[in-house]
């Protein structure tokens, strides 16, 4: 027999699917020729774009030497002009080109209509959106941070209002489905309770585990269990960058300069209170881990065929202007990216 040992699951089905099979084949596995028998099968009828969008995922977060995750998240960060990861492991990069995903995408849709009836389509093409936003997130904050540096009031508020809707969009695209979802988490989690005291020390330690990784006090390896969820992306991630780049504004705004040169480190990023700014942060994170009753209903909300696709057309447009010259390298021409979605 055989068997798997998944430390986080609901994510990555294609790992799975091929683990199992493998032990049934004598010969090596032709990924690409498996790929596209996997399309077919998990969509539930042929489609040649499904095919080319699998092969671009091949070349891209399923490549050799990664393992189809990301390293670190931009959007679960904890913020910094700087920013070196999102937990205490690996740290941000993108080991492939992002393009990839765009592309891959951009393919998924053109078929939405012959495969909108697939429930692990719709999970799909909202995972792979996911994806492709989180990515370009790194960039655009990266633009806002050089703004901040430059004193350019102007490029500071463009990128960063850019950003912190970025954010907003993420969690409206994944309270599409209830793989991505806090809400489910914590309903899951009160559900365990027979009483309002069990119920909301169910929804703290729930919570606590994504966010501060720890009981009460100050957190060593705080966000070591972050997660691109709606809810948690809304009501954590998001509050935490907009009270950071409000911070810089007000810096901006009074002609003072903020550094992190030299602020206390913890498992190679800022320590959980590493000035004055991370301090109040991190009382504000304790709160937030703390507060019951956070659940939004309903839980899931929207169509994801018609968010996937609105907010594809919005975020590719973008990739054409932040991985511009990547494009020109890669002789991608950004006509292709829209090409059959209503440009």
């Amino acid at each position: 027999g055989s068997g798997l040992f998944m430390e986080s699951i609901e994510q990555n089905p294609v790992y799975y699917d091929l683990a199992f099979e493998m032990p049934l084949h004598k010969d090596e596995v032709n990924i690409e020729e498996w790929l596209c028998r996997y399309a077919d099968r998990r969509y539930g009828k042929p489609s040649e774009n499904a095919h080319q969008a699998w092969l671009h995922l091949l070349e891209g977060p399923y490549r050799p030497g990664t393992n189809g995750t990301e390293r670190s998240s931009i959007i679960a960060a904890r913020p910094a002009v700087n920013v070196k990861k999102s937990g205490p492991n690996a740290g941000l990069g993108i080991p492939y080109s992002p393009l990839s995903v765009v592309q891959a995408e951009g393919l998924l849709l053109k078929d939405a209509a012959r495969l909108e009836d697939s429930d692990p389509y719709r999970f799909d093409i909202v995972d792979i959106q996911r994806q492709l936003m989180s990515n370009l997130g790194q960039v655009i904050h990266k633009q806002a941070a050089e703004a901040f540096r430059k004193k350019d009031k102007e490029a500071f508020a463009l990128h960063s209002n850019r950003f912190l809707e970025m954010l907003r969009d993420v969690d409206e695209l994944l309270r599409t489905r209830p793989e991505f979802n806090f809400d489910k988490w914590l309903t899951q989690a009160r559900s365990w309770g027979d009483n309002s005291e069990e119920k909301d020390l169910f929804e703290k330690d729930a919570t606590a585990l994504v966010t501060v990784w720890g009981a009460d006090g100050d957190p060593l390896i705080f966000d070591y269990s972050w997660r691109e969820w709606t809810g948690l992306i809304d009501g954590y991630y998001l509050k935490r960058w907009e009270k950071f780049y409000a911070m810089l504004q007000d810096h901006l705004d009074a002609g003072t300069n903020y550094s992190e040169k030299d602020l206390p480190q913890t498992h190679g990023r800022e320590s959980f209170r590493a000035n004055d700014f991370y301090s109040t942060l991190g009382d504000w994170e304790l709160q937030f881990v703390s507060t019951p009753d956070k659940v939004r209903t309903p839980i899931t909300q929207g169509d994801e065929v018609e968010t996937a696709t609105r907010l594809y057309k919005k975020y590719a447009r973008l990739a054409t202007e932040y991985y511009k010259d990547e494009i020109e390298a890669d002789e991608i021409h950004e006509g292709n990216i829209f090409e059959n979605l209503g440009e």
